[in-house]
């Protein structure tokens, strides 16, 4: 079953956004589930910080504030992968603020965006899944991603 694409900016505002400012606010994570491993808030703010520094930016003058209230990360068990397989996944809200004004330029959106790899079910899924550290990074690095896709309706430039 597809999903349809997420839209944080609405279409006619999305040539006019540029990011230059990151808040990244902890205050609802739920942690890191499905498999054994551990980060603190502040370990998973600073990867996601990197992760959405590292996407490529849209040149031009900043104006405008991404704020990410991170929800949880789900990452997908062994038992999972073994059975039927799946996809990494993170919630979170999102919000888009004018740097000047203070005011949002969107509402509130929540979303949960996937990881970069989809793991097939079955012995192939759970013997080609990567490890838990892998399996965190490529969650996050997708977050990242989709998140500038959702913002500019295309994925980065790479």
């Amino acid at each position: 079953m597809a999903c349809a694409p997420v839209s944080i900016a609405p279409e006619g505002q999305r040539a006019d956004i540029v990011v230059g400012q990151l808040d990244i606010d902890m205050s609802a994570f739920a942690g890191i589930r499905g498999r054994s491993f551990t980060r603190t808030p502040a370990q998973v703010e600073a990867d996601l910080r990197a992760a959405l520094e590292n996407v490529p930016a849209r040149s031009g003058p900043a104006n405008t504030a991404l704020s990410v209230k991170i929800g949880r990360i789900d990452l997908v068990s062994p038992g999972q992968a073994l059975l039927i397989g799946g996809t990494s996944a993170m919630s979170a809200q999102i919000v888009l603020i004018d740097q000047a004004s203070r005011t949002q330029v969107t509402s509130p959106q929540d979303v949960i965006f996937l990881s970069e790899r989809t793991r097939f079910g079955g012995i192939i899924g759970a013997a080609t899944s990567p490890s838990a550290a892998n399996d965190y990074q490529q969650s996050i690095n997708g977050f990242a991603n989709r998140t500038y896709k959702a913002i500019y309706g295309s994925p980065p430039a790479s």
